[in-house]
């Protein structure tokens, strides 16, 4: 049998079989279609259900039938659990979600499909915070080191404490929480960090408290396949918030020595996960540190928040996207990737590109007051101008940037947390630590376009910054 990790020959494989003959037999979920657009890559027909009628839906392939939900909570049990006469219906044999849960488990099992992603059962050993950090010392693997406190304890630490035995700097976790994006996770910078704790222990038990790790937040994919290879993706920045909250990615330079070190520690992650049962994608978050050595903090034993856009990236490099091997992993057909040429790809391209998730981070909702057209924009003389219809299946060039995902008609009403939208780059948007100046420029010039009416000081605080 013929094994590819080159795009284009499998493209040419997926037209020959009509899209691996799977037409109308699985069935997507999601709040925003966007994170499922690169299913459509299998050339296969399919039925999406979204909860949001958001203005980059008809920018889709035709082959996609799009169902829009609105369900009265903003998540995909409750999108799923809205819709069982219409799946009851429609009769799928798969269903893909971004990750599973114990409901969704649960419903998946009532409706009798096959999820595309890992079981709740294998996810929340990965995803609890201190059972990862028991396991990464059980295969040594490079980690932070770690104490277990009670709130109690925390509280009971004044401020010269923490001054005089972490020097000011830690970061701290709920040990109970499987909620990644960085919601688990606060960080003691400063004094002023230090008073807003007491409200961040709020309703929390056993907390982490980690060494504070000066460096680059960096993370990766890997994907376990049926024969217990691994897969290991390309590296990349992750963009956070002064918060502690994931805003997207950035595609930079990557020494030798670092995706060395990375690639032996995501195999050797892999390969204990294929002996647990586990199969598919995983993300692991790490930390590199100022002499060069990794530090993994977090798993996420899910589809990750950067995959529409890796995705996108190893197209413009004519790689098979890593997200794609998931999916033949949970059809059984991820025999048809060579996963030697695979991983060599990855290690030998030089990604280079951004993403940026735009939200409304305030604590009111927001009004949008401006409908702008998703796809490809170009700068000119200060104002980026619509130039065609894209989703990010090519490349914009350096002075283009794609809005995307999530995007909704002026009348809107976002509450606090939700999506604004996605801009996508294709040369990297961080300078050091600090967004680019084009990236910064866009940022801000489509807020002002969505939000006119807004404050500068309240516009401003809607721009990410890291």
């Amino acid at each position: 049998m013929e094994t590819y990790f080159s795009w284009s020959k499998f493209k040419a494989y997926l037209k020959k079989t009509n899209g691996l003959g799977l037409d109308n037999q699985i069935l997507a979920v999601a709040v925003s279609g966007f994170n499922r657009i690169n299913l459509s890559l299998l050339n296969t027909k399919f039925h999406l259900i979204t909860g949001l009628k958001s203005l980059d839906l008809a920018d889709f392939p035709q082959f996609v039938t799009v169902h829009t939900s609105p369900a009265v909570k903003h998540n995909t049990f409750s999108i799923l659990k809205d819709n069982i006469p219409l799946i009851q219906a429609l009769k799928p044999k798969f269903l893909l979600s971004y990750k599973s849960t114990e409901a969704i488990d649960k419903l998946v099992q009532t409706l009798n499909l096959r999820l595309l992603v890992a079981g709740w059962s294998l996810r929340r050993q990965l995803e609890n915070k201190k059972t990862f950090y028991l396991l990464k010392q059980k295969l040594k693997l490079s980690s932070v080191s770690f104490k277990t406190l009670t709130t109690g304890q925390i509280l009971a630490k004044d401020w010269n404490w923490w001054l005089a035995h972490k020097q000011g700097r830690v970061v701290l976790q709920d040990a109970d929480r499987v909620l990644g994006g960085g919601h688990g996770t606060f960080i003691i910078r400063n004094q002023a960090d230090f008073a807003k704790l007491p409200d961040w222990l709020k309703g929390k038990r056993q907390i982490l408290c980690l060494d504070y790790i000066n460096g680059q937040e960096l993370a990766v994919n890997g994907c376990v396949l049926n024969n217990g290879q691994v897969v290991v993706g390309e590296i990349r920045q992750q963009l956070v918030d002064k918060a502690g909250h994931y805003y997207g990615n950035n595609w930079d330079k990557i020494s030798t020595d670092v995706y060395r070190q990375v690639f032996s520690q995501v195999t050797q992650l892999g390969q204990h996960l294929y002996s647990q049962g586990y199969r598919g994608l995983f993300g692991l978050d790490m930390f590199l540190d100022t002499s060069g050595k990794i530090y993994i903090t977090e798993c996420n034993a899910r589809l990750t928040g950067n995959l529409p856009v890796s995705s996108f990236l190893h197209l413009w490099h004519n790689l098979i996207p890593i997200e794609i091997i998931h999916y033949l992993v949970f059809l059984n057909q991820d025999d048809l990737i060579n996963p030697q040429a695979a991983n060599q790809a990855y290690a030998n391209n030089l990604f280079y590109g951004g993403h940026i998730i735009l939200k409304n981070t305030t604590d009111k909702s927001i009004i949008v007051r401006k409908s702008l057209k998703p796809g490809l924009y170009t700068y000119r003389s200060g104002s980026f101008v619509w130039t065609r219809p894209s989703i990010g299946f090519t490349p914009p060039a350096p002075d283009q940037v794609i809005l995307t995902d999530s995007l909704v008609p002026a009348g809107t009403v976002l509450k606090p947390g939700y999506k604004i939208g996605r801009l996508i780059f294709s040369t990297p948007i961080l300078n050091g630590k600090k967004l680019s100046d084009f990236a910064l420029q866009a940022s801000q010039w489509f807020i002002v376009q969505l939000f006119p009416n807004l404050s500068t000081s309240l516009s401003s605080s809607l721009v990410p910054q890291s």
